[in-house]
Formats: structure tokens, C-alpha cells, sequence
């Protein structure tokens, strides 16, 4: 049944390079009705060994990419999970994810 965890959309990649990332997912237009309002859409980030849980409120005014904020990943496989947890009649919708380099979280030293 629906909003109950067991269903879900998974996106995997394999990172170059550790350091903050910007995770953008997209959000096709139209493709949310007025009976999905309200509901949320539960990202989980595995970060790694970690995970944060995003929640993405009332997608239904949405459309395009859609930022779920800045992350630090190690470099390595990285995966996104949206999941089905929530209302009864959840619907998740999943198209694309971005993950957008932003900066080293260690500064490069200089050699002399």
C-alpha cells in the first residue's frame, strides 16, 4: 500500500571528487493533480556512510529543477532515494537528479 515505505524511486551515481554538492531534483510540469496537494515528497541522501532525510512540501506549485539544498559527499557511489512514506494516497514522482559540484571542503595547499 501506498505511504507506507515500500515503494520507491533510487538514483545512483559515482562521484569524482569528495567535497559540498548542490542535489537538484526535477519536476516535470503537469504531472501533479489538486488530489496530490498537501503531500510531501521524502528524499533520503546517502551521504556515504550518512543519510539526511528532506522532505519537499507540496510539490504540486513546483515544476523544473528543484534544489534540496547543499551536501557534503565523499567521493565514491552516492545515491538519492524518494520514497513512498506518507499520506495514504501518496504519489511520488520522479524524473531526474542533479548533483551539482559546488566546492572542496579542504583548501589546496600551495608547494614553495
Amino acid at each position: 500500500k501506498a505511504g507506507r515505505g515500500k515503494s520507491s524511486l533510487e538514483w545512483t551515481t559515482q562521484l569524482d571528487k569528495e567535497g559540498e554538492y548542490e542535489i537538484m531534483v526535477f519536476m516535470p510540469k503537469g504531472v501533479l493533480s489538486k488530489r496530490e496537494k498537501g503531500q510531501q515528497q521524502k528524499y533520503i541522501i546517502h551521504q556515504g556512510k550518512e543519510e539526511k532525510i528532506i522532505y519537499l512540501d507540496d510539490p504540486t506549485w513546483k515544476y523544473g529543477w528543484i534544489s534540496l539544498g547543499n551536501f557534503y559527499f565523499p567521493q565514491g557511489e552516492c545515491k538519492i532515494i524518494l520514497s513512498d512514506e506518507g499520506d495514504k494516497e501518496q504519489v511520488i514522482i520522479g524524473d531526474a537528479v542533479k548533483w551539482a559540484y559546488k566546492k572542496s571542503l579542504f583548501p589546496q595547499t600551495k608547494n614553495k
